[in-house]
C-alpha cells in the first residue's frame, strides 16, 4: 500500500526583507498555482530592534512603531502585486521576535503545508553559530524549501533525488510529488559505500521502487545512477555542479562527530553550498513495509 501523499494547501514564505525575495515568492507562487494553495506571507521583527530609537530635539523616538507600520506597508503591497497577476489568494501578517521561533510555532497554528525560505551564503557557520533557515530546517514538521538569494530559478523543470540507505529516502517523495506535479523530470542518483555491503543490494532496491512510483504517478523519469562514495555531500553537490538541476530534494539530519564538531554538518552544507532551491523532508513517521524492505531503520549516511 501507498503512503499518502502531503497535500499543499497553505504555503508560508517568512521575510525580513534584509534581502531579495523575488526568487523565493516566484517559485512559491508557482506551487500555490498547481495546487490551488493560499501564499502566507509573515514578516517577523526582531525583538531587539524595537527598542531602539534615534534622539532629536532633545527627545528620543523609539522606532518599534515605524518598523512594523512599514512592514505591513510593504506586505500589503506585495499581497496586492500577486492577486492582481495571478488567482493565488494571500494572507498577511507581522510579528515580533526570533524568526525561527516565530514560523516554527506559526506553522502548526495555521496548518501551514509547507515553508519557503530565502537564504543568504554565509562564510562560517560553526557549532556555536546557527542561521535562521538551519534552525527552521531542523526543526520543522513540514517540508521547508531553501532559495538561495541569487538564485533565479522559477519553474521546477529538473530534480535531483538522491538516494542512500538511510530512513525516510522512499517517504520524502510524498512530499516531492504535489511540489512538481507532472511538470518535472525526477533524476535519482543512488549512492553506496564499498565498505557497507548491505547498501550494494539496499540502494538498487530502492531506486527501482522510486522509479515504479513516479511512472505510476506519470512523473518523467530522468537519469538513474549509481555510485559509489563515501563523500555523500561532497557527490551531491558535485551532481549539482555538473547538471545544474532546479531543484535537491534532501533529508534532513543534524550529525556532528565530535572530529568535525567545528565544520558543517550535512544539512548546513547543502544550505548554504547548493546554489539551487532545496526541499528538506524531516521523517517523522514511520516507514511502512515496502519502505522497511529497501533500507535499514537506523540512518547511516544523510540524504
Amino acid at each position: 500500500m501507498e503512503s499518502i501523499e502531503h497535500n499543499i494547501k497553505r504555503i508560508l514564505i517568512p521575510f525580513d526583507f534584509s534581502r531579495d525575495n523575488v526568487s523565493v515568492v516566484n517559485l512559491a507562487v508557482q506551487i500555490a498555482q498547481q495546487n490551488s494553495a493560499t501564499l502566507y506571507l509573515l514578516h517577523v521583527v526582531d525583538s531587539n530592534l524595537l527598542g531602539s530609537g534615534s534622539a532629536f530635539s532633545g527627545k528620543f523616538f523609539f522606532h518599534g512603531a515605524t518598523i512594523l507600520d512599514r512592514a505591513q506597508k510593504k506586505l500589503a503591497e506585495l499581497k496586492n502585486q500577486i492577486e492582481s497577476q495571478t488567482a493565488v489568494p494571500v494572507v498577511i501578517e507581522s510579528q515580533v521576535g526570533s524568526l525561527s521561533s516565530v514560523v516554527l510555532d506559526y506553522v502548526p497554528k495555521w496548518e501551514i503545508d509547507l515553508v519557503l525560505m530565502s537564504v543568504r551564503v554565509q562564510k562560517l557557520t560553526n557549532f556555536f553559530t546557527t542561521s535562521k533557515a538551519y534552525s527552521v530546517v531542523v526543526n520543522s514538521q513540514v517540508p521547508v524549501i531553501t532559495v538561495p538569494e541569487s538564485c533565479k530559478i522559477t519553474q521546477l523543470k529538473s530534480v535531483l533525488y538522491p538516494v542512500r540507505e538511510v530512513d525516510g529516502v522512499i517517504s520524502k517523495l510524498n512530499s516531492l510529488i504535489p511540489v512538481l506535479k507532472n511538470y518535472a523530470t525526477v533524476h535519482l542518483l543512488g549512492m553506496h559505500s564499498a565498505e557497507r555491503k548491505s547498501e550494494s543490494k539496499a540502494v538498487p532496491n530502492a531506486l527501482k521502487f522510486l522509479k515504479l512510483r513516479l511512472r505510476r504517478k506519470n512523473m518523467d523519469v530522468g537519469r538513474v545512477e549509481a555510485v559509489i562514495t563515501d563523500s555523500p555531500a561532497k557527490e551531491i553537490l558535485a551532481q549539482v555542479s555538473r547538471f545544474s538541476p532546479d531543484l535537491l530534494a534532501i533529508n534532513v539530519t543534524t550529525d556532528r562527530t565530535l572530529k568535525k564538531m567545528f565544520k558543517r554538518n550535512f544539512t548546513e552544507k547543502i544550505i548554504f553550498k547548493s546554489g539551487v532551491p532545496v526541499l528538506f523532508y524531516n521523517k517523522d513517521e514511520p516507514e511502512n513495509g515496502v519502505h522497511a524492505y529497501v533500507q535499514v531503520p537506523y540512518p547511516m549516511y544523510p540524504v
